[in-house]
Order: C-alpha cells, then structure tokens, then sequence
C-alpha cells in the first residue's frame, strides 16, 4: 500500500473522531446543561447555607503581615481570623487568601487536617509533637519557608513526598 493511502485514512479515522464527539455533545447537550445548572445551584445554596447558619466548629487561618519577608520570623504582628464553616465542600471552596510569597494560605476541614497528620506521618515526620511544630518540621526537612503553617507549597512538597514514597514501597526499595 502507498504511503499517500495511509495519510488519507488517518485524516479520515481523525474526521470521523472528531464528528462522533461533536454529535455526542449536540445530541446530550440537555442533559449537559442541566447538570451543569444542578451543579451551579447546589454550590450557590451551600454557600449561602455556610453563611447563613455558621456551625459551632471554628478554625483558625493565620495571615502574616504583608510587611514582613517571609524568611524573617514572625512574632506578634500576625493577625487571626476565625472562620466558621458548615461542610467540608464549603471549606474547599472558601477562596484562600495569599501570604507575601505568593503561596495560598489553606482553609482545612478537621477531615483534611487528620489526612495531612496521615501524610506527615508517612514520610517520617514524628506524631508526637503537636500539629504546627510537625508541620515546621516538614517544611524544614523540605527546605520550605519555615513558618508552621499549612500553605499551597507545603501541601504540594508534601503530597509529592507521599507520593513518592508510596511508589517506592510498592517498587521494593
């Protein structure tokens, strides 16, 4: 067979992909839109049933100071904000405010925070310190910014870690 035979057949094999896909959403886009307007509505009621009715479960988000460089030590400018949340859906979708680097600060639900315990234990970091202390330790170990707190970049070190270590054991090294 002749090489120009075998183009025409991609090109055609590619043309008949690309039509199936476009009938596939012409024909189910109700029920794509649909869902995606169920979608919208659930989010836009637990959003506002976590603002309505706060539950009696706070958590604590430290924000530090945009003045201070994040390598300097923080002492007392740090300011606190409580924020209540109603479901673990409503806390992952908080927006997160941003520290001096860039980083995102993380809004964590009590299910969340035991997993990051989990993941911190994982890769060797000692579950008899209190959570801040072995959360420094990490960071620490993974030559982060050391500040205690759970941000964007410490939560992606750590997940990578976990990761890594549990290909390794199921590799046998």
């Amino acid at each position: 067979m002749k090489k120009e035979y075998y183009w025409f057949f991609v090109l055609i094999l590619a043309a008949a992909v690309v039509a199936g896909s476009t009938l596939g959403i012409i024909m189910n886009y109700k029920y794509i839109s649909e869902q995606i307007l169920r979608e919208r509505s659930n989010q836009e009621a637990l959003e506002a049933t976590a603002q309505d009715k706060p539950s009696s479960s706070q958590l604590e988000v430290k924000i530090p100071s945009k003045d201070i460089p994040p390598d300097v030590p923080q002492k007392t400018t740090n300011t606190t904000t409580s924020v209540t949340t109603q479901s673990s859906t409503a806390v992952s979708s908080a927006p997160a405010p941003a520290n001096g680097n860039g980083n995102k600060l993380l809004v964590l639900s009590q299910a969340e925070k035991r997993d990051i315990e989990m993941m911190l234990s994982t890769v060797g970091i000692s579950a008899d310190q209190e959570y801040t202390q072995r959360i420094r330790e990490f960071q620490e170990k993974s030559t982060l910014t050391i500040t205690g707190i759970m941000d964007s970049q410490t939560l992606g070190a750590l997940i990578k870690k976990t990761t890594i270590n549990h290909a390794s054991r199921h590799l046998g090294r």
